[in-house]
């Protein structure tokens, strides 16, 4: 089994939800780091406040520096856009109250990295508690005639956001689960395909241009669907992860029956294949540190110095 080696630690005070590294040159070295924090209103007088910070961050020389700090509502997911558009490298950021924001990413006149707002969007409609769980961008395999965004909420609804004149329209939105829909994924080869995980235990296939009810479903996990991938360089791959702390990987032409399957001894949070060659998975679990995976989902190394979840 490989050894993963610590390089540096940044204690980021309130609990890291979403990080992500910038995929767009020259800024490989540059991440964003998304927080939450449940505040209790303890005279129960009015609701619990969800706070959050998105930093900015840069690796340089085995340190984190931190470039810039934004305050805002609990951030549930954050995600790059895979190309620039528009000459704009761009970062969507989901929220505890309903917000879909988008950032970019750009130089001020003395080159210091700066996170821009350039629009923001709605998802609540109009509803107190309704908090913005996952996104993803529509561009995966680098196509962009149309950019979409699809966003899942606690409410068990996906919506699907067109970005375009740098404004953000709501194009579709359908009830996926019964319970919170924890993750949305894009099929990156059809994007008129979305891929739904929800506390339901449910994986569900959607075509947007003909229903909002799934066209496939499958039962396979015991738990909360709480992370899927889609495959940019192989067709028909997916990958999906569960509070059942099992990882499985799917040809999405058969959801009644996984490839291959693992358990990882903690609940799955996050999963993303490597950049470039998706031949090893990092899976993020909530109690039992992380893993790298082969491609045939065994274990080739863990990583457990977190002190929490």
């Amino acid at each position: 089994m490989c050894i993963l080696q610590t390089l540096c630690c940044y204690d980021t005070i309130l609990s890291a939800d979403s990080v992500e590294w910038c995929p767009i040159e020259p800024f490989l070295d540059v991440f964003v780091c998304g927080t939450y924090n449940l505040a209790e209103d303890i005279s129960g007088k009015s609701q619990n406040h969800r706070t959050g910070i998105l930093f900015l961050m840069k690796f340089d020389q085995d340190m984190i520096i931190c470039l810039k700090k934004i305050d805002m509502a609990a951030i549930l997911d954050c995600k790059w856009c895979h190309v620039k558009i528009n000459d704009l490298i761009l970062l969507a950021v989901v929220t505890a109250v309903g917000e879909v924001i988008i950032f970019s990413l750009e130089e001020d006149s003395s080159e210091q990295l700066e996170l821009n707002k350039v629009t923001f969007c709605s998802i609540s409609q109009g509803e107190i508690e309704c908090l913005a769980l996952s996104l993803d961008w529509s561009t995966g395999r680098r196509i962009v005639d149309n950019v979409f965004l699809a966003v899942s909420d606690s409410r068990g609804y996906i919506n699907i956001l067109q970005f375009s004149d740098k404004a953000l329209q709501i194009k579709y939105s359908c009830k996926a689960h019964n319970f919170e829909a924890w993750i949305v994924e894009f099929d990156y080869w059809n994007t008129s395909v979305i891929f739904t995980g929800g506390d339901d235990c449910k994986l569900n296939m959607f075509d947007t241009r003909v229903s909002t009810k799934a066209i496939l479903s499958s039962c396979v996990h015991t738990a909360g669907v709480t992370s899927l991938r889609s495959n940019e360089k192989t067709e028909f791959m997916l990958l999906s992860g569960s509070y059942d702390e099992e990882v499985l990987l799917w040809d999405t032409r058969k959801l009644n029956h996984p490839i291959c399957r693992t358990n990882v001894g903690g609940g799955v949070w996050r999963i993303k294949w490597k950049p470039h060659t998706h031949d090893h998975i990092l899976v993020a679990c909530m109690y039992n540190g992380f893993k790298i995976l082969n491609n045939k989902l065994a274990i080739n190394a863990s990583y457990d110095e977190h002190e929490s979840i």
